[in-house]
């Protein structure tokens, strides 16, 4: 089923809250890890180590603080091609920060791009309450501080927070051996202002992660289209094999959320790609990485 996010009035509603938080983001400083060897992995993260076939995920004590920071590096798989260093973790959260914040290196080969999603939502309800996301091609060899301000869409609490981290290109769809990054000493700080949204349509096409990811059985994928466009929406297996055809139609511009229900579709890695033309010539074609766990 889909539906039409849409635009909405504008509304301000100044929060009073004061002084910093801190958030319990699991092992933020990457200090624990689970496992031995290729098995390896953060706890408290959910990573895209398959262990015994490809291992993007690693320690590395080149830290910023403590004793470890987390490395992650595109990695080639045989007959599969390379594969990205994707993290992440949701957990137990009812604070309002202001930004989610940690640092970073990054080395970036033909314009490969590191990308960090942060949302706030009520879990039982679907509520979302805020988002962020900070994408970047700039290479960093020294540890950096970034800083993702939160973009409050409504007044009510978080009860979960949600952090991804990874690599993707929308320049050619492809990603290239060399690129990766390390990180560490994540935190949540700050403390939220305020709720805004506005009247105005997006500026630029956008294909989201998809939300929760793993999932099983359904899953939700939000878009964006900047201007009136024919979208086609599906999901394939890394054989390039259709598994479902989301959205093949003519749609306004908005911003839109697609539920993927693959209760007959087996455990794995898949891919969904958003197409979308425009009677002006535009044309826009992203790709992402889906998982499905049962």
């Amino acid at each position: 089923m889909k539906r039409v996010l849409g635009t909405v009035l504008v509304v301000l509603i100044v929060i009073a809250y004061h002084g910093s938080v801190r958030a319990q983001i699991p092992n933020p400083g990457f200090e624990t890890w689970a496992g031995l060897g290729a098995s390896e992995s953060p706890t408290g993260w959910v990573t895209s180590n398959i262990p015994g076939f490809v291992v993007p995920i690693t320690k590395t004590a080149t830290a910023h603080s403590g004793s470890f920071a987390l490395k992650g590096d595109v990695t080639p798989v045989v007959e599969f091609g390379l594969y990205p260093p994707y993290l992440w973790s949701h957990f137990p959260y009812t604070q309002r920060p202001g930004a989610l914040t940690g640092y970073y290196k990054f080395t970036s080969v033909a314009k490969d791009s590191l990308t960090i999603y942060t949302l706030l939502y009520k879990q039982a309800l679907s509520v979302i309450v805020a988002s962020g996301e900070f994408g970047t091609t700039a290479n960093l060899t020294a540890f950096t501080k970034f800083s993702i301000p939160l973009e409050y869409v409504s007044a009510e609490n978080p009860d979960t927070a949600w952090i991804e981290i990874t690599i993707q290109n929308g320049l050619n769809d492809s990603l290239h051996l060399g690129t990766g990054y390390v990180f560490d000493d994540l935190a949540f700080e700050g403390s939220a202002t305020g709720v805004a949204t506005t009247l105005e349509k997006p500026s630029s096409f956008a294909l989201e992660q998809n939300y929760p990811n793993p999932f099983n059985p359904e899953t939700a994928i939000r878009y964006d289209l900047p201007e009136a466009s024919h979208v086609r929406l599906s999901v394939f297996n890394p054989l390039g094999q259709a598994v479902a055809m989301l959205v093949n139609e003519q749609e306004p511009a908005g911003s839109y959320q697609v539920k993927f229900n693959a209760g007959t579709v087996p455990s794995g890695v898949y891919f969904y790609r958003l197409e979308a033309s425009t009677s002006s010539g535009q044309s826009f074609v992203q790709t992402r990485r889906l998982v499905i766990l049962k």
